[in-house]
């Protein structure tokens, strides 16, 4: 292998585990926040978490990466507004898709064990 890809792999490697730590410790809070709604049965708020469900555990990952990253911006009121700092930004977007995902299916996992 070429000396020059080893430090490219190396630096990519670096920014994954970076996105996997956060991204888990963001989505496993999230999860515990939609599990305690489940759990507590308020009506708003776990029907919305029933959608969340549904849409993040019924569709692939590279959709919801795709659309968290392409979507937003599709909107003119959205590149206008003060989360489009955050939404332009590739390592942020690839995070929320992630985090979302990761509370998804954790709040499933956490739901089943009560």
């Amino acid at each position: 292998m070429n000396e020059h890809y080893f430090w490219q792999l190396v630096e990519g490697l670096g920014t994954s585990l970076q996105l996997t730590i956060v991204s888990l410790a963001v989505g496993c809070t999230l999860a515990l926040l939609m599990t305690l709604s489940l759990i507590l049965k308020t009506p708003v708020i776990s029907q919305l978490n029933k959608g969340i469900i549904i849409l993040f555990t019924g569709t692939p990952l590279l959709v919801q990466i795709f659309l968290v990253y392409y979507g937003p911006g599709q909107f003119e009121a959205v590149r206008n507004s003060f989360v489009w700092h955050w939404l332009s930004q590739p390592w942020f977007c690839a995070m929320l898709a992630l985090a979302l995902n990761t509370a998804a299916y954790s709040t499933q996992l956490f739901k089943g064990a009560f």
